[in-house]
């Protein structure tokens, strides 16, 4: 097999635009003087900051503790908790998290003796027959899924590969949406759920839905890289320059990233495909064993809180919110974010330590969530891979933001109708993506705006340390905006009225001040935080152990 450079090919052919990825052009909201945004203010201002964060995390903490021990009992007989360690004594757990419940029930000692299996035959592969890894994680991965799922699962995620390997042949991106269109289609509407039903007969249907619907995001990107004819790369599994049907099965199929994501494009797979295997190595040891501990701590850290601080089980009874305190309500919208971030850090996480493994480089889990304060920065550095994945196959070939502000508010629209589509047409997706798409617009034009003010001369009035302040006094409300529109995805649009409700309109307004003051204070640690290591720094998270220090974020 020749291993040969490829080119980083956009669907639009335009390799130059997507290198950006609008990092240079599109600035957040308040970013258009970053000096002055990040200006050193006094060291006992910065105490302030930091003493008054901590004592309104004492004061939330301490109180939603004191109501999940108060509701254990009617929690408990709601089927929303279950039963804990052993080791903490008589204690329940919250359960009331699906999709963390979901994987907690996948993950058990036959899921890990399969994992491990796998991990040592690629090892000896990679050894003995290093050109035939493509093919021995295929079957490896059709073999784990027909194990745990039976042949129904397998046999689907075949189907959809051949549609859309075939819908691939057309070098028509036309044809490829709407193929794909239609294959998620089928995964909502109800007739073809049935037929789906009466032909592969899935015993947990959601579950075949939720995999499913990974894979043909996945396909997606297969299609659209083979539909730039000129670019097209050489296939790792033949010499071909057109990409095989294997190809697509061995990427929609790979192991690590076939449950849970994260979401890798095809050039960047095929790219580290081609690459010429290397040995196991001190090195890559090393960066698997390091993030491989972090996110394995992480998760203990997250089952242990679970035992004492019933977030998602509190969530879920709207009843008992609507008579809970102010500081609860605080601590359950705060650590539903917190807990969000955690999932993913744990479920993005694993899937890249055992990449790392076969030398391939997923996108870096989510940064913490209170660490970002603009609806651009929470896509692009919450979920790296989709954030991609959008960007380089909706949003620039609509035109993005360098063909004007019209272009710039339909593209981004397309594109939040993609991410509603994709993760369920729902009410409460809907009106998520939608309040998303407009924070982001938002954001766009105060950019813009702001640029234009602050070209009139403003350092010669306002210094550095003033007007980071002023910044931080407007960065409050978008936000809290942001805080909102991510609870409309957790927790619905009910339980998001009453927290609004009780919070804002129904309790002292001593509330509104603590909420602004408490968002205030966090902001100026986060501009202080960026300060002092840099904003890439924390963002790509440059505090990970690399098996290669100069790996660039996928």
């Amino acid at each position: 097999m020749k291993h040969k450079k490829i080119s980083r090919h956009a669907v639009n052919k335009t390799p130059s635009r997507l290198e950006t990825i609008d990092e240079e052009r599109e600035v957040s909201f308040g970013d258009s003087a970053k000096s002055e945004l990040y200006a050193k203010l006094p060291l006992l201002e910065i105490c302030t900051y930091v003493g008054w964060s901590m004592f309104a995390w004492f004061c939330v903490i301490s109180s939603l503790y004191q109501s999940s021990q108060k509701h254990a009992s009617a929690l408990h007989s709601s089927s929303l908790l279950l039963r804990g360690w052993q080791l903490l004594g008589d204690t329940r757990q919250d359960g009331a998290d699906v999709e963390w419940r979901f994987w907690k029930m996948t993950i058990n000692s036959q899921f890990l003796l399969m994992v491990l299996v796998y991990v040592l035959i690629m090892r000896v592969v990679e050894i003995l027959i290093p050109l035939k890894r493509e093919l021995a994680w295929t079957i490896l991965s059709v073999s784990f899924l027909t194990i745990f799922y039976e042949w129904q699962l397998p046999a689907m995620l075949v189907v959809h590969t051949f549609v859309s390997f075939l819908a691939s042949r057309s070098r028509s991106t036309r044809i490829v949406w709407i193929v794909s269109t239609l294959q998620l289609c089928s995964l909502y509407v109800e007739g073809a759920n049935s037929i789906i039903t009466a032909y592969f007969g899935f015993p947990h249907l959601e579950h075949a839905k939720f995999f499913t619907a990974i894979c043909i995001i996945k396909l997606v990107s297969f299609s659209l890289e083979c539909c730039d004819e000129e670019n097209l790369p050489v296939s790792p599994s033949s010499e071909n320059t057109q990409d095989t049907l294997f190809d697509a099965l061995s990427y929609a199929l790979y192991l690590p990233f076939v449950f849970a994501g994260p979401c890798t494009t095809y050039d960047l797979f095929r790219t580290q495909m081609n690459k010429p295997v290397e040995p196991l190595n001190k090195e890559m040891l090393w960066g698997f064993l390091s993030e491989f501990i972090r996110y394995t701590l992480a998760l203990l850290a997250v089952e242990f809180f679970l035992h004492f601080l019933y977030v998602p089980a509190l969530a879920h009874r709207k009843d008992i919110l609507r008579e809970e305190s102010f500081p609860t309500l605080s601590a359950v919208i705060v650590l539903s974010l917190v807990f969000f971030q955690m999932k993913y850090l744990i479920l993005y996480g694993f899937p890249r330590a055992i990449a790392l493994l076969d030398g391939f480089s997923a996108p870096l889990p989510p940064v913490c969530v209170l660490g970002l304060y603009s609806f651009k920065d929470m896509w692009k550095y919450f979920d790296r891979g989709l954030h991609r994945f959008l960007v380089r196959y909706i949003f620039i070939p609509l035109g993005g933001s360098r063909q004007g502000v019209l272009m710039n508010i339909m593209s981004a629209a397309v594109t939040f109708l993609f991410v509603f589509f994709w993760h369920g047409p729902q009410s409460f997706v809907f009106v998520w993506a939608i309040l998303n798409w407009f924070g982001i617009m938002l954001e766009v034009l105060a950019g813009k705006l702001g640029r234009t003010l602050y070209a009139k001369d403003m350092d010669a009035w306002l210094s550095g340390a003033t007007y980071r302040r002023l910044m931080g006094l407007v960065l409050v409300l978008p936000n809290t905006f942001i805080v909102a529109a991510n609870l409309v995805y957790l927790h619905g649009e009910e339980t998001l009225k009453i927290q609004i409700k009780n919070m804002l309109f129904s309790g002292h307004p001593s509330q509104i001040l603590w909420i602004f003051v408490s968002v205030y204070c966090n902001l100026q640690m986060n501009l202080e935080a960026r300060r002092i290591w840099g904003k890439r720094y924390l963002c790509t998270k440059g505090y990970y152990f690399r098996s290669n220090p100069k790996e660039k974020e996928a």
